[in-house]
């Protein structure tokens, strides 16, 4: 058994040995053109890395982890060209010198709110919250393929407006403008990861294993990645934790590393003329353009930048927060709700939202809102949040729970996105019916054998 001295010995003695390589690789870059960017990137990193450590949100099945992962590769996304002399891939500024400095200005500002996050993360950690949960012993086998049967019509439903399923794949650079048409159906297609979950809970190993490679395949023919990772693989890490007992690190590593490599590929396959992409080969460039072009950091500094030239937002936007339980199939002039597509329309100075989302981050979205003292609000409202459904949901282990957890777990952090929300209430929706349903379905069965 290792002593809490001991691990914390192993924690210091990694991250000095990361920060040996980082300064070794920090040094041998001076005087190179874009030196100022590659360290500071570097030196944050190593920050965010080390705070993320000691403060416990490292944690795989926590609430932080996900967007701690994810963030990591926006820096990584600056590194990599900074470190062959090349500026990162950027658009919506002017020149190199003005990119560089609202990267770097970015930077500094997802460091102060991260660290703002942190700190009320940790404090709801020692508030008391109530156990109370809605309970349910059991899943009947039926019912746990709802999920599944509502995902694969829904799938039915894209490809069809699509053209087809052939034709959706050759066409996948273009699926938001599917998507466009049949965005209820987006949606529901990806709670079909969640049949996996109750399959795993009530140990039908193999029945979960179909079901994942059924719909993970659907979701590659629409290009569509984010998903995999959301709604498929860390739901069912963190349901076989929550139910089954802990998993081997060495594991967890691999099926993420899996995933990198999907995401990669996919995302250069549906960026990319699948006829060239055929006969291209695979060079470093190639590689460095791939990773400099990850969007989130380029999303970001530019929300700021535009921040800064057209004004403040003074949460305008939030409103739309009370428009999100309402289907656009009841209020067909439901206004756009959606950040990403707000922020992306107004960067691209277009009114057509199909295919403009470009995410901001939950600190630029902050910035947007209040300029600094609206990060400021948004990091400890999100860090709130987060500590508390985490510490709520990892001691209350019933079935409903665990699922529901599963399925929002990188959710709680994003409390001001919109289309978080709607993520948040179409998987409320469905565990809950199908919960209902179990419990009708297991006092229709004691009935039947009273009489």
């Amino acid at each position: 058994m290792i002593s809490d001295h001991q691990a914390g010995f192993r924690k210091i003695k990694f991250l000095f040995l990361i920060f040996l390589l980082l300064l070794v690789s920090i040094l041998s870059k001076l005087g190179s053109i874009y030196f100022e960017l590659y360290s500071i990137s570097a030196l944050f990193l190593f920050i965010i890395l080390s705070l993320s450590v000691f403060t416990g949100a490292i944690k795989w099945y926590g609430t932080v982890f996900l967007f701690i992962f994810f963030s990591s590769f926006q820096f990584i996304a600056m590194l990599v060209p900074t470190f062959f002399n090349a500026m990162p891939h950027y658009r919506f500024f002017e020149s190199d010198s003005i990119a560089e400095n609202y990267f770097t200005y970015y930077m500094l500002i997802f460091l102060c709110g991260y660290m703002l996050l942190l700190v009320t993360y940790k404090l709801s950690q020692k508030i008391k919250v109530p156990h109370y949960s809605l309970n349910c012993k059991d899943i009947p086998l039926i019912l746990c393929y709802l999920p599944f049967i509502i995902a694969i019509f829904s799938f039915y439903k894209i490809f069809s407006a699509g053209g087809g399923f052939v034709n959706t794949i050759l066409n996948m650079g273009s699926i938001n403008s599917i998507l466009a048409e049949v965005a209820m159906y987006g949606s529901l297609s990806k709670v079909g990861y969640t049949s996996c979950c109750m399959l795993l809970l009530v140990r039908h190993y193999r029945n979960c294993v179909f079901v994942f490679i059924v719909l993970t395949a659907m979701n590659a023919a629409m290009g569509e990645r984010g998903a995999i990772l959301f709604s498929g693989i860390l739901p069912l890490l963190v349901t076989y934790r929550l139910s089954h007992g802990k998993i081997s690190a060495k594991y967890i590593g691999i099926f993420l590393l899996i995933f990198f490599f999907y995401y990669s590929v996919l995302g250069a396959f549906r960026s990319a003329n699948i006829s060239e992409a055929k006969s291209e080969e695979l060079t470093t460039e190639k590689v460095i353009n791939v990773i400099s072009k990850t969007e989130h950091h380029i999303n970001a500094a530019a929300t700021i930048q535009m921040a800064d030239k057209d004004g403040y937002y003074f949460g305008e936007t939030l409103i739309n927060l009370i428009y999100v339980p309402i289907p656009r199939a009841i209020w067909s002039e439901k206004p756009i709700i959606s950040e990403s597509a707000i922020i992306g329309m107004q960067l691209k100075g277009t009114n057509n939202p199909t295919g403009s989302g470009l995410p901001p981050g939950v600190f630029a979205y902050g910035y947007i809102q209040f300029g600094l003292p609206g990060v400021i609000l948004t990091a400890l409202l999100s860090g709130l949040i987060a500590g508390i459904a985490e510490k709520y949901f990892l001691s209350v282990l019933t079935i409903p729970s665990i699922l529901l957890y599963s399925q929002c777990q990188a959710l709680f952090i994003h409390v001001l996105s919109t289309e978080v929300q709607v993520k948040f209430l179409v998987n409320l929706i469905v565990i809950t019916a199908v919960i209902i349903l179990s419990m009708i379905w297991h006092t229709f069965k004691k009935e039947l054998k009273k009489h």
